[in-house]
């Protein structure tokens, strides 16, 4: 939705697996759905203000037993999210934008255990030509653990930069670091860093769009104790 200083946007995502892989280390059926709604205000000339509210939800169930022989027996854990964040932008020329913000979420999985944080960012937009966009975000998040667990800090961080390589073909790569819940112990958090890179093909109206993705996770736990860290 657009208007001369207003618009507005929501996306869908849902997602559908089964097998096995080294994240469960476990054959699993696994169904995943990602909501997120946008807004932004032109409040002047040289000033924007933006809204954003994500919501992720992961369910999974064991279709076997673990694929290590000797390992323990495995669990999978259903695990939601909810992240909001608020900026203000100043149009500092043309083609950059920056300004703070502020970013607020909640993990939380079964167990009860929940993750709750929030924190002062900085956000940058910038158009370095016609056809190369960047725009980059990050955020120190304070969070604690709930019920009766400890407090920390944690620094959360978003790259994005697409690239126009002809009127039909564009590629894309994502960086980022964020807090989640964990899949696959029951109380913990994961701290996960990733990388995503796609390249996108306009077909007519639709395009195509194929990429790779990699991460890695380190298991922080509201107990003191970590769990394995995986890639």
């Amino acid at each position: 939705y657009e208007r001369e200083v207003l618009s507005g946007e929501l996306k869908a995502d849902f997602m559908q697996g089964r097998g096995a892989n080294a994240y469960y280390q476990s054959l699993v059926d696994e169904f995943a759905w990602n909501l997120s709604l946008g807004g932004s205000y032109e409040s002047s000339a040289l000033t924007e203000v933006r809204a954003v509210y994500d919501y992720m939800d992961r369910n999974a169930s064991l279709r076997g037993t673990g694929v290590r022989v000797g390992a323990s027996s495995p669990s999978v854990n259903d695990v939601r999210g909810h992240t909001g964040r608020l900026e203000a932008l100043w149009s500092y020329s043309p083609l950059l934008k920056l300004g703070p913000a502020l970013r607020m979420s909640t993990r939380s999985g079964d167990g009860g255990s929940r993750l709750n944080s929030m924190g002062p960012g900085l956000s940058v937009d910038y158009r370095v030509t016609n056809v190369l966009t960047l725009d980059a975000s990050t955020a120190l998040n304070w969070y604690d653990y709930s019920p009766g667990g400890g407090s920390d800090t944690f620094v959360s961080a978003a790259f994005r930069a697409s690239y126009r390589t002809s009127p039909l073909w564009s590629v894309g790569v994502g960086l980022g670091r964020d807090l989640v819940a964990s899949s696959t112990q029951a109380g913990a958090f994961t701290e996960r860093t990733y990388c995503r890179v796609n390249y996108q093909r306009q077909v007519g109206r639709n395009s195509l769009s194929v990429g790779l993705g990699a991460g890695f996770d380190e298991t922080v736990s509201a107990t003191g104790v970590s769990g394995p860290e995986r890639s």
